[in-house]
């Protein structure tokens, strides 16, 4: 038991200890029975030496708001807060039976898809809550998906556990601390990593295609002995794509963890309702029940369905999404790439060409231009009989105050549109 907690000890005037249910390095959750309504709740404090910091002690009450605003079943639901004696902070939750993700992960090694998806998609409902209400978790991982109990129905529940890192993006108050300790390594995105009061709720999404992917394969998709390893691993794009460890794994879902993956956030999967549309094909009967409730959260329209961009991967390289038109239009500015047919299956190299905007391209239409009209002038001397010494020496007279003058020459590109 704790240092400041014995069973059997009343707290508050009206909660009874009777043991602890999990420690850990900033805060311990107990078991107590609410000695007026005779229902279990599970209490949670802060360890006598996390008081003394005053960074532990606002994600603790910022964890007390975060869950107060939430009200979706998959979502710890707060019944109380108050102040021990001693002026120790306390949060009393509703008392969950059952285990988490993680030690499920432990026992199994890995989990069918249906399992997988349907446990994700309920996880995705909480958090499409705390998106709609701006506040991204920041620390979703195995161990904070609690499969819990229910008398009412043979499955179990998923419920979000731990908003104590979350982060309201309408809260100029965000946490300045370093961000040591904010989360797991092998759950964070990069920009997280960077720095983590400047994240958005594509970290969520990040973190939900690594969870996935433990689901499926029984390990993280960045692995490393230290927190520095798994930062380079996941930097250099260093894995195995999940359909190289689950053959069988669905094309879709493999998609899927890739889009999560994109380590810029702008070319990342954009929203929780893009990862349950996916999702829904692959999980158990009821599993659309799921999407329209995370649409409606969000205030999606059901026939809106966005499509994400492509993705492609290379060897020890990064994923990458196919350019955008705004990508293709600065590209077009250097270059115009001409790709060659294919030969016997193989693509041939592309051919860099010219490119008729770039500086310098309108000196070749003045030069084509001179040529031609020397050509013409030959041409038409032979044709008239005339004297062709006389006209060739004329053209490059005329030729030579063409060139001179400063009205630009029609290019063919506009000389080939329709009038």
């Amino acid at each position: 038991m704790g240092s400041f907690v014995t069973p059997g000890e009343l707290l508050a005037g009206k909660y009874r200890v009777e043991r602890v249910l999990g420690e850990g390095g900033m805060g311990i959750v107990v078991k107590a029975t609410h000695i007026q309504l005779e229902q279990p709740v599970a209490l949670k404090f802060l360890q006598p030496h996390a008081l003394k910091n005053a960074a532990v002690v606002e994600r603790f009450a910022r964890e007390a708001k975060a869950l107060a605003k939430l009200k979706s079943d998959h979502v710890t639901h707060v019944i109380d807060v108050g102040n021990l004696d001693d002026g120790s902070p306390y949060i009393v939750m509703e008392y969950l039976d059952g285990e988490d993700l993680s030690t499920l992960l432990d026992r199994e090694g890995t989990l069918p898809v249906e399992d997988a998806v349907d446990y994700v998609l309920q996880a995705c409902e909480a958090i499409a809550e705390a998106h709609a209400a701006r506040i991204i978790h920041r620390d979703l991982k195995p161990a904070n998906l609690f499969l819990a109990k229910r008398a009412s129905d043979r499955r179990p529940i998923v419920k979000v556990l731990d908003f104590g890192i979350s982060k309201a993006l309408d809260d100029g108050a965000a946490l300045t601390k370093t961000a040591a300790g904010l989360g797991s390594a092998y759950y964070m995105a990069p920009e997280q990593m960077r720095n983590a009061k400047n994240c958005d709720e594509r970290a969520d999404l990040w973190a939900i295609g690594v969870t996935l992917y433990e689901l499926l394969a029984g390990t993280v998709p960045f692995e490393g002995e230290s927190v520095h390893q798994v930062v380079a691993a996941v930097l250099e794009q260093d894995r195995k794509r999940l359909s190289e460890r689950v053959p069988t794994i669905p094309p879709a879902i493999d998609e899927l963890i890739e889009h999560c993956l994109v380590l810029e956030p702008n070319d990342r999967i954009g929203s929780i309702v893009l990862v349950a549309e996916a999702l829904v094909p692959f999980g158990p009967p009821g599993s659309h029940e799921s999407l329209s409730r995370i649409r409606r959260l969000l205030s999606v329209p059901s026939v809106a369905k966005v499509e994400v961009p492509r993705v492609t991967t290379e060897p020890n390289t990064r994923p990458r999404t196919d350019p955008s038109a705004r990508d293709l239009s600065e590209m077009a500015n250097a270059k115009t790439e001409a790709q060659l047919p294919a030969v016997d299956g193989q693509s041939l190299p592309n051919v860099v060409l010219p490119n008729p905007s770039a500086p310098g391209w309108t000196r070749l239409p003045v030069l084509a231009a001179a040529v031609g009209l020397v050509l013409l002038g030959v041409g038409g001397a032979i044709f008239l009989k005339k004297d062709v010494n006389a006209n060739a020496l004329a053209v490059p007279s005329q030729v030579a105050s063409l060139a001179a003058s400063s009205t630009p020459l029609v290019s063919a590109t506009q000389s080939a549109a329709p009038p």
